[in-house]
């Protein structure tokens, strides 16, 4: 074989390759598009969990003291567990009606998909339960914070730690009927000693719940240093 025909041969056999090349990559992305349009309810639940987890939820809490946040939500059990029954009920409701008017189905028939109605739908409210209640109470402690009182709730408690974070942050740990942490300046840091009595300041919500805890100023001096 000549040297132009040599030539001639590697270009054709790179052109084939790069056309099929080609064709194989407009195709997969063809049914990548094609995937994404047929599952895209799914791929948006999945990333909205994503989301919800991995920075709505912690979110919110970060902005609570946990005895705060458990009051909230034991105020929430009522009107979650409310609105779940009424969901239930409705949709049971509606279910039951379109077997009763089924005329196509004998007596046996419509005994026997009452009872998986029912069976079903109290499966599905158990498992909706356990995925929802916490976007339903984070959801609240989020509507809590979007309106509050002028008027700043302070709270005396009781310095017992306090630590300083690898990314650098100062936390401070309290008691008042139960352990609380939060973030502090570096100067408050640095004063703040063992055994002190401190006022922390809240903003009451929209809901009740007290959020945005804020170190105000310190009631007393224990000469008890921490150690860290």
């Amino acid at each position: 074989m000549k040297a132009n025909e040599k030539l001639n041969y590697f270009i054709s056999y790179f052109l084939k390759a790069r056309t099929l090349k080609s064709e194989k990559m407009q195709q997969f992305a063809t049914d990548i598009k094609e995937f994404i349009k047929k599952y895209r309810l799914r791929i948006f639940s999945v990333l909205l969990l994503l989301f919800l987890d991995l920075y709505f939820f912690p979110r919110q809490e970060k902005l609570y003291f946990e005895p705060d946040i458990t009051n909230f939500k034991n105020k929430c059990n009522y009107a979650f567990v409310t609105i779940m029954l009424i969901l239930w009920a409705t949709a049971l409701i509606i279910a039951l009606n379109k077997i009763n008017d089924d005329q196509s189905l004998n007596r046996f028939k419509k005994f026997e998909k009452r009872v998986v109605a029912i069976g079903g739908s109290i499966i599905l409210v158990g498992v909706y339960f356990l995925f929802s209640y916490s976007i339903f109470s984070s959801l609240g402690l989020f509507i809590n914070r979007q309106s509050y009182k002028k008027e700043i709730i302070q709270r005396v408690y009781t310095v017992t730690d306090k630590s300083k974070d690898e990314d650098g942050t100062f936390q401070l740990y309290l008691f008042n009927e139960a352990n609380n942490s939060m973030e502090i300046s570096e100067n408050d840091y640095a004063v703040l000693l063992q055994g002190d009595k401190i006022v922390i300041g809240f903003k009451e919500g929209w809901l009740g719940a007290d959020f945005d805890p804020i170190y105000i100023r310190k009631l007393n001096i224990q000469q008890m240093p921490l150690h860290h």
